[in-house]
């Protein structure tokens, strides 16, 4: 018996597939390749610029013998357009999180690419509950990378704000803890250089590092700003389609209940992509990574809190969704069953947002997949098409 980590070769049962594992480097890609009927293996390495091409003949010829082929590989700086090549020649692609593979933890662990390309091909990717990423089309990937755009000028936005505010404090200049917009930051410095206080209480150079700091901060308003503009194409494009083929947008399913806004209702329908890939309510809840993690070893039995898997931003919109719903939707039977512990103060109420997070999401993606109302939720509009409704598919 081969034994590699925690999975053996038995597992395969002589089913003659090709399981091939892929060390995708910065540099070179090391393949293994596992005769699961034999139980051989071969190895070839491909060096950059040309290992995807490289890589995919390579994949082609397995799959040109009549047999089944599957590919492993971890989740990364790749990112799904390997799976898509590899798809296209007719194999199997399985991306692997990289949080999810086990480690031996008894002493020094040997690393090469060679050994963990070879521990990839010997896991059975078709074993029951085997960890993989969902792969989503190249328009959800682009809008996706929307979002993710937003998000990213958002954070140097208020990183630049943080820069200029220490400055600030360094200096005997009335005291500033809001983040500004550049246009007003442009105003304070032209304010501060007519009463005299640039020379005398802000030295010259970090007056200037502040000018340096708005121009860059002007740069990324006007990008973010352009940026919004594209999603709000995007989504008036997408919208169109929908109402062509008479469908209700996932967006607009989602912001027909008061407190759900077209930012959370974007962010929901964009990063998850297609509800349907989820078989009920708790695994959507533990996609988004707001199920409890057991801890049990003989009569001891624990919380360590919730698994906090997946996208930290999908998390983040249903913590802050469950905060609005609390507030805008008080008679939804959800708030009434945790207003109780969410009137008290300390780890209770955080553990109750969590909760109403959790059942919240439960709603939503009964909503989203078959169209089911949630229950005393307040409507801010109805759908001109129902949700759900036989001949009106919901467009995602």
């Amino acid at each position: 018996m081969r034994t590699n980590l925690s999975f053996t070769l038995d597992g395969f049962q002589g089913d003659g597939r090709f399981n091939v594992g892929i060390d995708m480097g910065h540099c070179k890609w090391s393949m293994d390749i596992l005769d699961t009927e034999s139980g051989t293996h071969r190895r070839h390495v491909f060096s950059e610029p040309t290992f995807l091409m490289d890589g995919l003949k390579k994949i082609r010829e397995l799959v040109e013998t009549g047999r089944e082929v599957d590919v492993i590989y971890e989740a990364g700086r790749n990112g799904f357009t390997p799976a898509r090549g590899i798809a296209l020649q007719g194999a199997r692609p399985v991306i692997v999180p990289v949080n999810k593979l086990e480690v031996l933890k008894t002493g020094k662990k040997a690393k090469s690419d060679r050994l963990d390309a070879r521990a990839l091909s010997e896991r059975d990717a078709r074993a029951p509950r085997f960890p993989s990423v969902w792969v989503p089309s190249i328009d959800q990937e682009c809008q996706r990378r929307i979002l993710n755009e937003e998000l990213r000028l958002k954070k140097d936005i208020k990183r630049n704000n943080n820069r200029i505010l220490s400055i600030l404090e360094r200096w005997p200049l009335p005291p500033e803890s809001s983040h500004l917009s550049a246009a007003e930051w442009k105003r304070k410095l032209d304010h501060w250089r007519s009463n005299g206080a640039v020379g005398s209480l802000l030295p010259e150079v970090e007056f200037a590092c502040i000018r340096n700091l708005i121009s860059e901060l002007e740069v990324l308003e006007k990008n973010l700003a352009s940026w919004r503009d594209r999603r709000a194409a995007e989504l008036a494009r997408q919208r169109t389609e929908a109402a062509k083929k008479g469908q209700a947008h996932m967006v607009d399913v989602l912001m027909q209940y008061k407190s759900i806004g077209e930012e959370t209702a974007v962010g929901l329908a964009w990063y998850v992509g297609d509800f349907d890939r989820f078989s009920n309510g708790k695994k959507f809840s533990s996609y988004l990574g707001l199920t409890p993690v057991p801890w049990e070893s003989g009569r001891m039995r624990r919380d360590q809190g919730i698994s906090k898997s997946g996208r930290p931003e999908l998390r983040r919109l249903m913590i802050e969704l469950a905060w609005l719903w609390v507030r805008h939707q008080p008679e939804s039977p959800i708030t009434k069953k945790w207003r109780p512990q969410l009137d008290k103060r300390g780890r209770s109420r955080k553990t109750a947002i969590v909760a109403v997070a959790r059942q919240l999401a439960v709603a939503l993606f009964r909503l989203a997949k078959h169209g089911t109302e949630i229950e005393g939720a307040t409507k801010n509009r109805e759908l001109p098409v129902p949700a759900g409704t036989p001949g009106s598919p919901l467009a995602a």
